[in-house]
């Protein structure tokens, strides 16, 4: 009896084991059962290209369940937030925005099984196809070979040969390890795979173009790293031009949100002992020299602050320049120091009569 028992219990321990690490399956067609994907896409369906900032919907496995990212600001948009919503339609994770959100630090290594559902990025109309971006593909595929590579505004055609019973769009894919290489330029590594096919002996020629502009930001250079490819790819996308017709009071607008982005991060953190506080210049004022002061904490992201702050006040002395804005000329004196206040900031000003 003792032993029935044991056993009862040990396969009681193995179904409830089974069903922990169970992947929760949302839906063979999400984007059409899933309310808040199919009205994400139709909404984007219904804008008129011109005026759209883009979607793309990725599906992953996540802490044992299938979840959707949704970013629906892809083509060089500023402050986008990003989003992940489980099954029930609920946002589990968000990242970006205008603070830097990032609920799920380890959300870049633990989620699995990437697979683009839906894209609309830039590009993308102009080339055959997109490099799929998954490290599982990347390290569980074979490297076909590639004949020549070379790179066609933001495509890159691939020359290679294939069976003649194959598609030469298809059934080949070109895949992105995901991982980007710190270096001057950055670079990445890809493969290329054909799909096995045993069925006529045939050869082909054939090209295929994929689209890698989102491989790298406007204006940035990344070196291409193609497996079994002697030769690496050098590829700069073009600036965007997405603000080269705005008006003065748009580009105005930008440049509130770059601000907004910088006090935001300056006032992430509690003012309670001054003494781990610093402060930077930040802006441009028409006449020359900074528009004003900020203080930081020294336990936020230093470089990443000051390189913010460095492009905002870059951009402030572009848009002063580009349109004839005036200001006075008088020389802003920085701080003579820092105080706490209430849980804030105060940079401290004062004159030697002041020190008196």
């Amino acid at each position: 009896m003792k032993n029935v028992i044991k056993i009862a219990v040990f396969l009681l321990v193995l179904v409830s084991c089974e069903k922990v690490f169970e992947i929760q399956k949302c839906s063979d067609n999400p984007l059409e059962e899933i309310s808040v994907l199919k009205q994400l896409v139709a909404n984007e369906e219904a804008q008129d290209p011109g005026e759209s900032n883009g979607l793309e919907i990725i599906q992953y496995t996540y802490q044992n369940q299938i979840v959707y990212l949704v970013n629906d600001c892809i083509n060089n948009c500023a402050d986008a937030l990003t989003v992940v919503y489980d099954c029930d339609e609920n946002i589990i994770c968000e990242f970006g925005g205008i603070v830097g959100l990032n609920t799920c630090p380890d959300f870049e290594t633990e989620a699995t099984n990437s697979k683009v559902l839906f894209s609309t990025r830039s590009g993308g109309d102009k080339c055959d196809k997109k490099v799929i971006v998954s490290k599982e593909l990347f390290d569980n595929s074979k490297t076909d070979v590639i004949e020549n590579a070379v790179i066609n505004g933001d495509c890159l055609d691939i020359t290679f040969s294939l069976l003649s019973t194959q598609d030469r769009i298809d059934d080949v894919d070109l895949i992105d390890s995901g991982a980007i290489l710190e270096s001057f330029p950055i670079q990445r590594n890809l493969k290329f795979t054909i799909k096995e096919n045993f069925t006529k002996p045939t050869v082909v020629k054939a090209t295929t173009s994929f689209d890698i502009s989102f491989l790298v930001n406007p204006g940035e250079t990344v070196i291409l790293n193609l497996e079994n490819f002697e030769t690496p790819i050098r590829y700069t996308r073009g600036e965007a031009c997405s603000s080269c017709e705005l008006t003065q009071e748009e580009e105005l607008e930008i440049l509130k949100k770059m601000f907004a982005e910088i006090e935001a991060l300056a006032e992430s953190v509690v003012c309670e002992n001054a003494e781990e506080w610093e402060y930077t210049p930040v802006g441009s004022k028409a006449c020359g020299g900074p528009a004003g002061f900020i203080a930081y904490s020294t336990k936020i992201d230093v470089a990443s602050f000051l390189e913010k702050v460095k492009s905002y006040t870059k951009s402030e002395d572009d848009f002063n320049k580009k349109w004839g804005i005036v200001s006075t000329c008088d020389i802003l004196l920085p701080p003579n120091g820092i105080a706490c206040d209430e849980g804030k900031a105060i940079l401290l000003f004062y004159t030697t009569f002041d020190k008196q």
